[in-house]
């Protein structure tokens, strides 16, 4: 495969092997992002720290329906072959306790001292259409309207966001009803596509922003439409 080394910042298309994706996961991690992606635990898919690819839900997919979940094995090694879980981003973007000062006792005294410790700078693997979405609802809540939550602004505004394109959908899904997918339109740094055939297994990367394109610098990647 050639080395393209230079991607576009916008739009382009890339094919890039399966093999690559532990390096594209070390890329954002020289970056100084803390990867969070989907992992299996406790019988189901969610959301939590990872370290490698070896963490992502590998050859595992889930079956939902009305009252049930359940993990089954795939009869492929497909990374993102699962649907939308029982979790969300948001508990990493808006989470649900924080510090917001601490105090110290010094003899007689107490000194108050502000938290100014920097926000995580995560990056999020395998975001979908429909949570992309959700993600554009936080945005404009805690960061358009009348008044912007800082810690909310600060999470987010350090974020990249590699979303997936979904290719199975659960009996529980909505997004063609709601409008919301199943292919991601906007708001994302990278988009995979997974491909899976008898010989090849491979991902189209598509580039959204100038964020993700860097990422991408020092990667095996061929423009997609080439032979």
């Amino acid at each position: 495969m050639s080395t393209h080394s230079k991607p576009a910042s916008n739009g382009g298309q890339y094919l890039m092997e399966r093999k690559a994706l532990p390096a594209l996961l070390e890329a954002l991690k020289a970056e100084g992002y803390q990867l969070v992606g989907p992992t299996r635990r406790d019988g189901a898919i969610v959301y939590d720290r990872i370290e490698s690819d070896q963490d992502l839900p590998i050859g595992w997919t889930d079956r939902q329906e009305a009252g049930t979940y359940r993990l089954e094995r795939r009869s492929d090694q497909a990374v993102f072959g699962y649907n939308v879980g029982p979790n969300s981003w948001k508990k990493f973007l808006h989470p649900p306790q924080i510090r917001l000062w601490e105090a110290k006792k010094e003899g007689q005294s107490i000194s108050i001292r502000s938290d100014t410790s920097p926000p995580p700078r995560y990056a999020f693997i395998g975001v979908r259409a429909c949570e992309l979405h959700a993600i554009r609802k936080q945005d404009r809540i805690f960061m358009h309207d009348r008044f912007t939550d800082p810690i909310y602004k600060a999470r987010r505004d350090d974020s990249l966001i590699v979303a997936a394109n979904c290719s199975q959908a659960a009996k529980t899904c909505f997004c063609v009803s709601m409008g919301t997918g199943p292919k991601v339109d906007q708001g994302f740094d990278l988009a995979l596509t997974e491909m899976i055939t008898t010989n090849e297994h491979q991902f189209l990367v598509e580039i959204g922003s100038s964020k993700g394109a860097a990422v991408l610098q020092s990667l095996p990647l061929k423009p997609a439409g080439e032979p």
